[in-house]
């Protein structure tokens, strides 16, 4: 039985022209169950600049804007397995960054989203090796989803 439960919450509704939160939740449901998760409870929140600069200065104490920051909200006394978490990714800078790599606002949005739920799902990106693992995965995910190899450039993605 899976109890997968995700909730989007928009704070910056019309950054992202056409952004469709049912195809977000899709993304996500899928990612969980190709992750072989069965029980998870997600929230996604859609920010600015300035709002997820403001949590980088308090959670992390660093003054810069960012893509995603997520946080593992499970109790680890509470005796179950389900995974809570907290996924905030930054519309804006989504949009800035679509221009650069061509694809949709909405694709390097999901890119953040998968990024924030492999974080939570255990995968790393501090050292090389682990960089290239995660990433390889988000883009495995992505293309198997029909938005293709967002991370990165054309380069990187036919060496990988």
């Amino acid at each position: 039985m899976n109890d997968l439960y995700i909730s989007i919450e928009n704070s910056i509704p019309g950054i992202i022209p056409g952004l469709n939160t049912d195809e977000l939740e899709n993304v996500c449901l899928t990612v969980l169950a190709r992750e072989k998760i069965n029980s998870a409870d997600i929230n996604i929140v859609i920010v600015g600049d300035t709002e997820i600069t403001a949590l980088k200065k308090e959670y992390f104490n660093i003054d810069q804007t960012t893509d995603v920051i997520s946080f593992n909200l499970t109790e680890e006394d509470s005796g179950t397995s389900c995974l809570e978490a907290e996924i905030i990714v930054n519309a804006e800078m989504a949009l800035r960054e679509s221009k650069i790599s061509n694809f949709p606002p909405q694709s390097e949005l999901i890119l953040y989203i998968v990024h924030g739920l492999l974080h939570q799902l255990g995968y790393d990106d501090q050292s090389e090796e682990d960089y290239y693992r995660m990433h390889n995965r988000e883009n495995e995910l992505l293309d198997e989803l029909g938005y293709g190899k967002v991370f990165g450039c054309p380069e990187w993605n036919d060496n990988n």
